[in-house]
């Protein structure tokens, strides 16, 4: 494995795991949460022990003996980014690292515009890291997979690519930043406030196209990120065409567990293709049965290794 610290950049170089064994045909890139680092995450989960059955794409349900998350994945590089240092309003603007500030998780509402800033950078930090890796092994081999708000952050990303679809994303205990603007432009809604006049003359665009079309025009608009104008002529956006596999934990004291829920709900309803499943018990963590519904979710997308 390799890091170092980058001069030209806030967020430090990514913390890479080579493949096992040799071709390397995938790429997992994993965002930790809020407050962590790559190489705080990266060990217990890649050590992580997971017993699956004989055949993940088979009926065949007999368990093997666990090994570790990473010896699943043999021929698969893994990219560990870190986020950059922000003031964190929620922690009296102590410095620490997060891909985003937000004021409340339980208050998504209250001083929205505390992310934007975060979101926008982030967003072009991680396109730039899906872009060397669909580049080095193929669009169909490459993942994205977050905890927390790395899942936040990552689903934003995702919404905002403008390449090709990858091959999937995992979250794990996230949540989805501005779901409720985004849902109310999927639905055609006006936001409070806003100014009529100003409007307009954005309303014939903003009005047409799918619900998912209006509310990337909206996401963009409020983060302040330039994006080519959406092509009529395809049925998908590239974010359409990537499956989703969110878990949650239903004892989940960080993330509200309905906070993940109706972010996969939202995520649903604009003709995205996810997988919801909630463990009883759990906090804001994952377990070896999720990891080894991660591990299934995984190798059963198309193209995969």
């Amino acid at each position: 494995m390799a890091s170092s610290k980058s001069k030209s950049s806030s967020y430090p170089l990514p913390l890479i795991f080579p493949p096992l064994q040799l071709p390397h045909k995938t790429t997992l890139i994993i965002l930790h949460g809020r407050g962590s680092t790559a190489s705080k995450f990266a060990e217990p989960l890649l050590t992580h022990p997971v017993s699956v059955s004989t055949s993940v794409s088979s009926e065949d349900t007999t368990p093997l003996p666990p090994q570790s998350f990473r010896s699943h994945f043999p021929n698969t590089k893994f990219v560990f980014p870190t986020a950059s240092l922000r003031r964190a309003v929620a922690y009296n603007r102590s410095l620490t690292h997060q891909w985003f500030d937000c004021y409340s998780i339980f208050e998504p509402d209250v001083k929205p515009h505390l992310q934007i800033q975060g979101l926008r950078e982030t967003t072009a930090f991680l396109h730039g890291l899906l872009r060397k890796e669909i580049e080095a092994v193929g669009r169909r081999n490459v993942v994205l997979m977050g905890l927390s708000q790395g899942c936040a952050a990552g689903l934003v990303a995702g919404m905002l690519w403008e390449g090709e679809g990858f091959a999937g994303f995992v979250g794990i205990c996230g949540f989805l930043p501005f779901r409720g603007e985004m849902e109310g432009a999927a639905n055609g809604e006006e936001g409070e406030g806003e100014d009529l006049f100003e409007r307009e003359s954005e309303v014939a665009e903003e009005g047409s196209g799918s619900g998912f079309e209006r509310a990337i025009r909206w996401l963009r608009g409020e983060l302040g990120t330039a994006g080519t104008k959406l092509d009529d002529e395809k049925n998908e956006h590239p974010f359409q065409t990537v499956p989703i596999f969110m878990g949650h934990g239903t004892e989940d004291e960080k993330v509200p567990c309905d906070l993940g829920k109706s972010a996969a709900g939202f995520l649903g309803s604009v003709g995205i293709n996810v997988q919801w499943k909630e463990y009883e018990g759990l906090g804001h963590w994952y377990s070896e049965d999720m990891l080894r519904d991660v591990v299934h979710f995984i190798k059963n997308l198309e193209g995969w290794g």
